[in-house]
């Protein structure tokens, strides 16, 4: 049967941030800008791949380029145009939104499996199966081989031979949760699924007997999958943050009501497409828009986006049928999509009258319908006039639903006038316009009518390649988003729910303090850009990513980039050893076990006063503990330890799998 968990939240153990990059030593200041460019910037060193680089390339040639689809997330429709979840389940018969008061940190993403009961895994890094501690670890030159099966209501883990566990469900997690620590590729019999993953995976067993594999992913790391795939490497800056927003909002907002994840990895919601390095600006926008998000009445709704608009917004009724989310969204002509963003997006049939068009689809269809009024074969003379008309929806200037002509003919008994309409699903049916497209249009010229066929997508919300063309005009992604989604705020998730700063997004990597004085911390990675303060030596800095030299780091609660030479980067050291120094302690009162030593880094569980946890070390005003399974750092003023000993952790393993050893709870 299907085991299905509130939150795969309650799986998380957190993890030490051991190595922020290999070629930093522990303690040691960083070398000159262009050395530390060279240091930050080895994690995103495999080069992008089959990415074109004019990013306003038609529908076709993307599509078959990158194999994705670009209305990203449409929505499944039964027969009735019910909207459909992935399981067939009617929704969106309802305001969706999802208060800010839920655990944003980590997002569950159901993978494209198959219906298949057992998949092979490669491990590179640290992991550990949570429900018996024991540990597969492999390296990036000599990935850990491993098998996932189905078999008598059981799923059994192996490597290399043996078994590892065997259990109604099991848990991969990671020891780090940093990008650089390790990947774990999925490997589907008869499916394509060959991607690497970041975060945990969860195998538990669907009804039909097959397997059921969801990604537990630090939300950070799930934008890095969404944002390089939805939009391209190439595309301006402020569009691939326009990006991230909106898919970290329309991540929030997605709900699967009663499911043990929060969204799958289909196209029909988000492409999620897994992790691969290299897509540095992508994961730049995902990081200086850190916890921003759109927001109605302090609450996150559905944040839908497509490929084009056509150079007209739409409604969710347009869509869906019904009105219930209309008050979300508003009819706006986008010239900038239909002109500028994308002209191999839009088809038109050019009718002048007093010509026959050399459509020769549209031609037949007159002669067709024309037959059917006349009664004989006739010969078309000329279009004497057109009219597009009569809006589908209301307000509606550009999505139109009927194309009215009126023609001269020639039968054996003379000339006739005959008119008739077409919708526009006639047109695409007789091959009158021959793209996907899902909107026409018409403009009256001095001597005829040009019909437009356009858009690529649902049309609702942000327009893709409409972002695209505004940032290259010079726009922020605020005033973009602002343009989009007009009737929704762009709000900081601190500002919702103040508890819980930049734990949504971040991945804090490293820390560190500033090495000289008046350090200015900018609003992106070069001297050009804002100046957010002036700190002084010994500011304490949380590390969170790095770009061109220039380091992504939190001073003061404050977001901003600073050159790499003024910061002293130390690195988390790693509990993993022969001998390790514990001592066992308890809390002195509520407190957050979190990813990393700062107050902004993710909450993984929140412990009770009195709770018993294992201290392993310390950095600065924090712990590194152990409760259960679960592991990561808690302040020092909520701890009350004991006496400190050296336990032998070769004595405590159960097992070992290749190279690794991890303590036991």
């Amino acid at each position: 049967m299907n085991n299905k968990k509130t939150r795969l939240q309650r799986f998380i153990s957190s993890s030490i941030a051991v190595l922020l990059f290999a070629a930093i030593a522990l303690g040691a200041a960083l070398p000159a800008a262009a050395s530390t460019a060279a240091s930050f910037t080895a994690d995103f060193a495999e080069t992008q791949t089959g990415r074109a680089a004019d990013n306003l390339r038609s529908n076709d040639e993307r599509e078959s380029s990158s194999g994705i689809p670009m209305d990203a997330n449409s929505i499944p429709m039964d027969a009735n145009g019910i909207p459909m979840n992935a399981d067939g389940v009617p929704k969106l018969k309802r305001d969706v939104r999802r208060s800010v008061n839920s655990d944003f940190s980590f997002i569950n993403v159901k993978l494209s499996v198959g219906e298949t009961a057992s998949v092979r895994l490669e491990l590179c890094g640290a992991y550990y199966v949570a429900e018996n501690m024991r540990a597969v670890v492999g390296s990036e030159s000599s990935p850990r081989a491993a098998a996932v099966t189905v078999e008598d209501g059981k799923i059994t883990l192996s490597s290399g031979g043996s078994t590892v566990y065997r259990g109604s469900e099991i848990t991969l997690m990671r020891v780090n949760y940093n990008e650089s620590a390790g990947w774990l590729q999925l490997f589907c019999s008869g499916n394509a699924n060959e991607r690497k993953y970041l975060g945990n995976l969860v195998f538990r067993i669907n009804d039909d007997g097959t397997l059921r594999v969801i990604n537990n992913i630090p939300t950070a790391h799930y934008l890095y999958g969404i944002v390089p795939y939805e939009m391209s490497e190439s595309c301006p800056i402020e569009s691939l943050k326009c990006q991230a927003v909106a898919s970290r909002t329309y991540a929030f907002g997605f709900t699967m009501p009663g499911d043990d994840y929060d969204i799958t990895d289909s196209f029909n919601y988000q492409g999620y497409r897994g992790y691969k390095p290299g897509y540095e600006k992508c994961m730049r926008a995902c990081v200086e828009t850190t916890g921003v998000i759109l927001s109605v009445d302090n609450e996150i709704p559905l944040a839908f986006y497509g490929a084009t608009n056509g150079g007209e917004t739409a409604l969710p009724s347009h869509l869906f049928g019904y009105d219930s989310l209309d008050p979300l969204y508003e009819i706006r002509l986008d010239d900038i999509d239909f002109y500028e963003a994308n002209p191999a997006c839009r088809q038109n049939l050019e009718i002048t009258y007093g010509e026959i068009s050399d459509n020769e689809a549209f031609n037949a269809l007159l002669r067709k319908e024309a037959k059917k009024i006349v009664g004989s074969s006739v010969r078309l003379i000329s279009i004497l006039e057109t009219d597009v008309n009569t809006p589908k929806f209301e307000n509606c200037e550009r999505n139109m639903a009927n194309v009215d002509v009126r023609i001269l003919v020639g039968t054996g008994s003379g000339d006739q006038e005959v008119s008739f309409g077409f919708s526009a699903d006639r047109l695409k049916a007789e091959g009158v316009f021959t793209k996907n497209y899902k909107m026409y249009w018409g403009e009256p010229t001095s001597t005829g009518y040009n019909i437009y066929f356009c858009r690529y997508g649902h049309g609702l919300g942000m327009s893709q390649y409409g972002a695209q063309a505004r940032a290259r005009e010079g726009q922020t992604y605020q005033q973009v988003l602002k343009f989009y989604y007009g009737k929704m705020k762009l709000t900081d998730v601190c500002e919702l729910n103040p508890e819980r700063p930049f734990a949504y997004s971040l991945n804090i990597k490293a820390y560190g303090e500033f090495n000289t004085t008046n350090v200015n911390l900018r609003s992106g990675p070069s001297a050009s850009f804002t100046s957010l303060g002036k700190f002084n030596t010994g500011t304490h800095v949380d590390v969170i990513n790095a770009v061109n030299g220039w380091i992504c780091c939190i001073a003061d609660g404050k977001l901003g980039y600073v050159r790499g030479d003024y910061i002293n980067v130390k690195l988390f050291p790693s509990p993993i050893a022969a001998q390790q120094r514990v001592c066992e302690a308890k809390t002195t009162e509520a407190a957050a076990l979190r990813t990393s030593p700062s107050q902004y880094a993710a909450e993984i569980v929140s412990l009770s006063e009195g709770a018993q946890i294992r201290v392993w070390f310390e950095i600065g005003d924090w712990y590194y503990v152990r409760i259960g399974h679960r592991s990561g750092f808690v302040e020092k003023s909520k701890i009350i330890i004991g006496d400190w000993f050296i336990i032998d952790l070769h004595a405590i393993f159960s097992s070992q799998i290749g190279d690794g050893i991890l303590p036991r709870p």
